[in-house]
């Protein structure tokens, strides 16, 4: 199977793919499962300048799984996020400023987001990540046995490859919108 060019981007998490381009990414069928090993070693993928319409966008993303929908979206895959007046989520996504986790409210989270900038800010707009799982690595052994136990959450994925078994945590106060 053809193998993706990475480059790892920081200590914990992340990693450019080097080597995809609009044309691999709905052509080559090895692409998106090297896409979900790449994403599970790594946790972040950052293509640059792929420069894909929201069509393109969700018809690679199909073939990683099955797509949360929106259906008051011109593509029902993708939600638009703009703080545009005229935008009626507007007001729900300024509720997101200072961070949040995709799904995390959802009664079964999604596996991953994957975000595409048609429209940038000349200051600004940055998006970060943190991993969890480094978060936990890092709690002190007394801090581990202390948390283990305070929140448990199933998330039945239908996952065809096995997955890696690595605790996470996310403490702090419930979002709210």
């Amino acid at each position: 199977m053809p193998e993706i060019v990475m480059k790892k981007l920081g200590t914990y998490i992340g990693a450019e793919v080097l080597d995809v381009d609009r044309d691999r990414l709905l052509a080559d069928d090895d692409v998106p499962q090297a896409c979900l090993d790449a994403l599970e070693e790594h946790s972040v993928l950052l293509f640059r300048e792929l420069n894909i319409d929201d069509e393109t966008q969700a018809a690679f993303c199909r073939k990683l799984g099955k797509l949360v929908r929106f259906p008051h979206y011109p593509t029902p895959e993708v939600m638009e996020i703009s703080f545009d007046p005229d935008n009626p989520n507007a007001e729900y996504f300024a509720s997101n400023d200072y961070w949040h986790i995709d799904g995390a409210l959802d009664a079964i989270p999604a596996k991953a987001s994957i975000l595409t900038a048609h429209v940038l800010t000349e200051s600004g707009g940055e998006t970060e990540f943190a991993s969890t799982y480094a978060a936990y690595d890092d709690l002190s052994d007394e801090e581990k046995e202390r948390y283990r136990g305070l929140v448990h959450r199933a998330c039945p994925f239908d996952r065809s490859q096995p997955r890696r078994m690595h605790r996470s945590t996310l403490l702090g106060d419930e979002p709210t919108h």
